[in-house]
């Protein structure tokens, strides 16, 4: 969020390393996660999709259905960056399959990711599509408003983010 993508890097290397050290393929793909999302905020979204399909086979090694959502969720905004609308809809038909797998209780590094978060992204996705395609404006805003109202006040970063798509 500041810039310091570099730095960002360095970091997200160094806890790639650690995880792997530490035989974590669940935090291992937390950590691919974020590290392509520097990747799609870059302009970059085919290094992205690298990385988060490194990411899904760790979560799949991991046996972290929610862990692979997230991986999957954010793949369909790349594919959509890369204005791949069928890719795109299977990476987010294929979250939701899992994210109705997900056992709350039994995971450790993706807790944060709600329903609200799935609405978003297949917001945001649907919204990068709109440039070129207006057909994907009506998806969006639904999308982007379920986000929004599943929010509470600990979200305000991603409600941020996400009014802003909305507007």
């Amino acid at each position: 969020d500041v810039g310091a993508r570099h730095d960002a890097r360095w970091h997200l290397l160094t806890a790639l390393e650690l995880a792997q050290q530490a035989g974590d393929r669940a935090l291992a793909s937390e950590v691919l996660y974020r590290m392509a999302r520097v990747f799609v905020h870059e302009g970059r979204p085919a290094d992205a999709l690298r990385l988060f399909r490194l990411g899904q086979q760790a979560a799949q090694d991991s046996g972290s259905p929610l862990a692979l959502t997230v991986l999957q969720a954010n793949t369909a905004w790349a594919h959509a960056e890369l204005g791949d609308v069928s890719a795109m809809r299977r990476a987010l038909q294929s979250a939701e399959d899992s994210f109705e797998r997900v056992e709350p209780d039994r995971e450790r590094w993706f807790r944060f990711f709600i329903p609200a978060d799935l609405a978003a992204l297949r917001g945001i996705s649907l919204t990068a599509l709109t440039a070129d395609d207006r057909r994907h404006v009506d998806g969006a805003v639904e999308a982007l408003q379920d986000s929004v109202a599943g929010r509470d006040d600990d979200t305000g970063r991603s409600q941020a983010f996400e009014l802003t798509a909305l507007a």
